[in-house]
This record gives C-alpha cells, structure tokens and sequence, in this order.
C-alpha cells in the first residue's frame, strides 16, 4: 500500500493541490485588479473598490464642509 501526497485522492486529479489563485475583479471606477473585496461597495450595477470607496467619500464630506 503506497501513501504520501501522490496517492491521496482527489475529485480532479489533473488540478494540483493547494490554495489555488485568488479571484480577481475589476474595479468599475478606476479600472484596476483586484485582489480582495474586502472595504469595497456595489455602487449601481458596479463594484468599486475601497480606495475609490474612501475617494468617494473624502469628496462628499468636503463638499459638505465638514
């Protein structure tokens, strides 16, 4: 009986092991890859990012003059 990693079963036994790559995203406001979608909101039928999320605001608040 053999074992180690190369006997061990798998559903797909042509996709190696491992955590795989992450999903990537498109920003819909500056159009840059993403890696997480952690901070970012659906703005419309888009998602924007968190740093576009964080421009967006600084932006309503100084124009409220806060």
């Amino acid at each position: 009986m053999s074992s180690g990693i190369n006997s061990q079963h798998t559903d797909a036994p042509w996709k190696p092991r491992g955590i795989g790559g992450g999903h990537r995203w498109l920003c819909g406001e500056c159009q840059q890859p993403r890696n997480t979608t952690a901070g970012s909101k659906k703005i419309g039928a888009r998602n924007v990012c968190k740093e576009c999320v964080d421009k967006r605001d600084a932006k309503k608040r100084e124009k409220a003059g806060v």
